[in-house]
């Protein structure tokens, strides 16, 4: 039967230092109580699955998996790596299925963009990545497209559902190099030839094409290391007999045994008919894969992140909206919305400082095609938020004075005209006020009528009265510091950019300038109240423009946001020395909420083509390394799913 005769392989494996934690394998303790996972279409073992870099994934429903980061992007770099080589995902992969169905895994969100050499557990808590699954051609023509059918789905649990708990008795299964299992037996040890001859390993090698009908798997390359022996396609295995023994700020640790192959493969809890994800392993021990097991002596731990840590994240995070928490203190909280479910998701700060931690993502509710969002505070300090539907509605939900979130009501639009683009900003006499782009290219605004928190919303008001040909597309506002005067910098179709401010109406917008053609923007302060334009251009690269006082209309020209002047991207092994940011999407500036409120650390907020979320702030950096700026500037860019702030590694 083909992919059922095994054939030799390389006799080196196991060749990644376990002490960077990058690409290590956990161990198997005596007495093994691991089983090789059958051919199946039924729960738990028909929803794990084998991606072609060797690691192993999960179902959660139709169209995405749940893995390790470090399995689809470089755990140094922050690369994408599923470019380099076309991953894949074969659910239930079994060497004696016959034409296995295979997914392309096309993008991913993933818990950090690199971790350099894992300096704490809190890195591997974050060691998660929901990809999302594409098409992929079989020889043959054979397509197999999402929405993946005819096996089955692990769930994340509810909130009435038991989440990970020390004692816990659950399960883990994986694609592990496990040579003491292998039947036959051949030394030093044999993998079998992938099932199609389109399949290349990790250095973009294809197998000879007499692999399959020879059953013969010479060595792929040499001097290929990266992932190049977790390159093999053989049963997995699943330990059903473990138990969760810690949860520490969502860093899971199992007493599950596993051998390398067994990143991102999941922990499994039994609920009733459910089979719940508890978690996903990372693996940081260090085991040869042709030993069978080694003495249990009690403090057995597989490592990995808890699954409260990524629940609830955007699986594709479109904009981004900040404003003060919605207990009404000083708090930073962030919504973003999900373009993958429709939804908003949402997550504040714990507590009142700057130096405090992150909650995790939760569900903000009530919507199933958000889009562009904006958020602002009421005048009692509660928040509100402003929200586009891609169906053309405008909803919005604000925290009343019992201190609970209204539901999302519709917000009324402009007569003919369907917002598409939001923001927030305050008047100058105190008023809080929504400005929309329209579908005819009107710039609007809308505002209470009088400065109290819940006064009624006026009607309405077109803000040029002489648009030309000038047709805009993206807003965004801001109430200038110095004299209160409130502006509005818009975003036309040839992707030039305009600018108004009060009084309005005005009878025609000024030329802003334009550094390339602009796809996105939005308006911030520095941290001495000037205020500041983050323009995104095509190329997906960010400039900046600055005010030259608190007050009048004289502005510095555009420079680059892009490395080496703009934000790096963060590593605790590489702080400073990394690129910039790729495929940057959407951009949103805004200041901390916290204490001391005076203080002004200007934070930007930006999306990636994969539905990513990372930020940077305006603040004195630490000075771990030589070379690294340790002025008061930007300081690189971090995955904004990590619980603590950039600077705490």
């Amino acid at each position: 039967m083909v992919g059922c005769s095994a054939g030799p392989e390389s006799e080196s494996y196991d060749s990644v230092d376990p002490t960077t934690g990058r690409v290590g394998e956990e161990m198997v303790y005596c007495p093994d109580f691991q089983q090789t996972i059958p051919q199946t279409t039924a729960a738990p073992e028909g929803a794990i699955g084998f991606i072609n870099n060797g690691c192993t994934a999960a179902l959660i429903d139709d169209y995405h998996i749940v893995t390790a980061a470090h399995c689809v992007r470089n755990a140094d770099t922050g690369q994408w790596d599923f470019h380099a080589t076309p991953y894949r995902f074969y659910p239930n992969f079994h060497p004696c299925r016959v034409n296995p169905p295979r997914y392309s895994i096309v993008r991913a969100v993933a818990g950090y963009i690199a971790e350099g050499n894992l300096p704490n557990a809190n890195m591997v808590a974050s060691d998660w990545a929901i990809a999302r699954l594409g098409c992929s051609t079989a020889p043959g023509g054979q397509q197999w497209c999402p929405p993946v059918t005819g096996f089955p789905k692990v769930s994340f649990h509810g909130r009435l559902e038991p989440a990970p708990a020390v004692g816990q008795a659950v399960m883990r299964g994986g694609y592990d190099r496990d040579l003491t299992k292998l039947v036959p037996p051949l030394t030093p040890f044999h993998a079998l030839c992938p099932p199609y001859t389109d399949e290349p390993n990790s250095c973009g090698v294809v197998p000879p094409s007499n692999c399959i009908s020879t059953g013969l798997c010479p060595e792929q390359a040499s001097g290929c290391n990266n992932f190049n022996n977790n390159w093999w396609w053989n049963h997995g295995f699943v330990d059903p007999s473990c138990a969760i023994v810690s949860v520490t700020n969502d860093y899971l640790g199992t007493s599950c045994s596993a051998r390398g192959g067994s990143s991102g493969s999941p922990i499994l809890m039994q609920h009733g008919s459910k089979w719940l994800l508890q978690g996903v392993v990372h693996g940081t021990a260090f085991m040869a894969d042709n030993v069978a097991c080694v003495p249990d002596v009690g403090a057995n731990v597989t490592p990995g992140a808890s699954l409260a840590r990524f629940r609830d994240v955007p699986r594709f995070a479109s904009n981004v909206a900040m404003a003060r928490h919605q207990s009404g203190s000083n708090r930073t909280q962030v919504w973003a919305t999900d373009s993958e479910t429709g939804s908003v998701r949402t997550r504040s700060r714990t507590g009142t400082n700057l130096t405090d931690g992150w909650q995790n993502w939760d569900n903000f509710g009530g919507l199933t095609q958000a889009d562009r969002i904006a958020a602002s505070r009421l005048a009692n300090n509660y928040p509100q938020v402003l929200v586009t539907t891609t169906g053309g509605g405008l909803f919005h939900r604000q925290v009343e004075s019992t201190g609970s979130w209204s539901k999302f009501t519709a917000f009324g639009q402009p007569s003919g005209t369907t917002i598409r683009d939001v923001d927030a900003a305050t008047d100058s006499a105190g008023n809080p006020c929504f400005f929309g782009v329209g579908n005819t290219g009107q710039v609007w605004r809308r505002k209470r009528t009088g400065s109290g928190a819940y006064d009624p919303w006026a009607a309405w008001q077109a803000l040029i009265t002489t648009p030309g040909t000038n047709t805009y597309t993206k807003v965004t506002s801001i109430r200038r510091h110095g004299d209160l005067v409130q502006m509005a910098f818009m975003r036309t179709t040839t992707g030039a950019v305009r600018w108004i401010q009060e009084p309005f109406p005005a009878a025609s917008p000024s030329d802003f300038g334009a550094p390339a053609s602009i796809v996105d923007l939005d308006a911030g302060w520095t941290n001495d109240n000037r205020v500041m334009v983050i323009a995104l251009d095509a190329q997906g690269s960010l400039w900046i423009r600055v005010q030259l006082a608190t007050t009048g209309a004289g502005w510095f020209d555009w420079i680059s946001f892009n490395p080496p002047f703009g934000p790096k991207m963060f590593t605790p092994a590489n702080q400073c020395n990394n690129n910039g940011l790729p495929g940057i999407a959407s951009v949103t500036v805004s200041r901390w909420q916290e204490n001391p409120i005076s203080t002004v650390v200007p934070v930007i907020f930006v999306t990636d083509d994969r539905g990513n979320v990372y930020y940077s702030t305006y603040e004195q950096g630490p000075c771990t390394q030589a070379g690294c700026d340790c002025s008061e500037w930007f300081q690189p860019w971090k995955a904004f799913y990590h619980s603590k702030r950039w600077a705490d590694y």
